[in-house]
């Protein structure tokens, strides 16, 4: 579990997406205003570049299907080249990428941790000890849906459902 969320796109129409961010490590937590701020451009535009390690088919939500990138090498979009460098995407709150609105921020299940998953565990049909590798933290772990909006159809271009990336 290198990563502390995954992001997945699970609905999209020409201007519009939600987003789904998995809390994928206990040390991290879920409160939607102090999410936003911290991680918000992370969670919604991360995608946009090569190094965000997008990819399609669901590869980190379900592993056992398969993937392909994204992007293909070489390729950009129009809302990683208005936002300059993934650098900049970084403790970076969602109101910084400029080229998409936040209509709606849903806190679907609150964060896990270490405090609270032994009932999260025995909740998902588990011990309470069990050991938290990928499959079962993708059942406890903490989830936000994030809807997004842009002005112009070509900014969210190529996202589409079933991208997800790890930041």
């Amino acid at each position: 579990m290198g990563s502390a969320y995954i992001g997945s796109v699970i609905a999209r129409s020409a201007n519009t997406a939600t987003i789904r961010v998995y809390q994928h490590h206990p040390d991290y937590g879920l409160d939607p205003e102090y999410f936003m701020d911290e991680w918000g451009a992370m969670a919604i535009a991360c995608w946009a570049f090569k190094d965000g390690y997008a990819v399609r088919n669901f590869r980190n939500t379900d592993t056992k299907a398969p993937f392909v990138s994204l992007l293909a090498d070489g390729e950009t979009t129009a809302l990683g080249r208005s936002l300059g460098s993934f650098d900049n995407l970084f403790d970076a709150p969602a109101t910084s990428v400029e080229a998409l609105r936040v209509t709606k921020v849903n806190l679907v299940r609150s964060a896990y941790n270490d405090e609270n998953s032994p009932e999260r565990l025995t909740a998902a049909g588990y011990p309470p000890d069990q050991e938290r590798f990928h499959e079962v933290v993708m059942k406890i772990c903490g989830v936000l849906d994030i809807d997004v909006e842009a002005d112009d159809d070509e900014t969210l271009a190529p996202l589409i459902v079933g991208a997800e990336w790890e930041f």
